[in-house]
């Protein structure tokens, strides 16, 4: 069973494979972030190279249904970020001929 990772486990692999201080390996992992975000925000597509690329979509506003009531509600449009798996990422985990079924 696969188990979540997330920035701090992320930035400790960084800091013993690098040689590095935890806190430095924080602030760089921290800073990485942040500028794919200040990009996205700013309208930008961010691709990374043999990972893929990351994109802020807007989603239309539209009428949806309340479940509880049946009444009819707006639903306002927002911000999404949509990944786009790379080529080389693509075909590394999704070979044509795998016998995984």
């Amino acid at each position: 069973m696969s188990k979540t990772i997330n920035i701090s486990d992320i930035s400790l692999e960084l800091a013993d494979e690098m040689g590095i201080s935890k806190a430095a390996s924080k602030t760089y992992t921290d800073i990485i972030f942040e500028k794919i975000l200040k990009h996205l925000e700013d309208g930008d597509s961010v691709n990374v190279k043999m990972f893929g690329k990351f994109e802020m979509n807007m989603s239309a506003p539209r009428v949806g249904r309340n479940i509880n009531s049946g009444e009819m509600v707006k639903i306002p449009s927002k911000h999404k970020i949509k990944f786009t798996m790379s080529r080389a990422l693509s075909r590394k985990y999704n070979e044509i001929g795998t016998d995984e079924e």
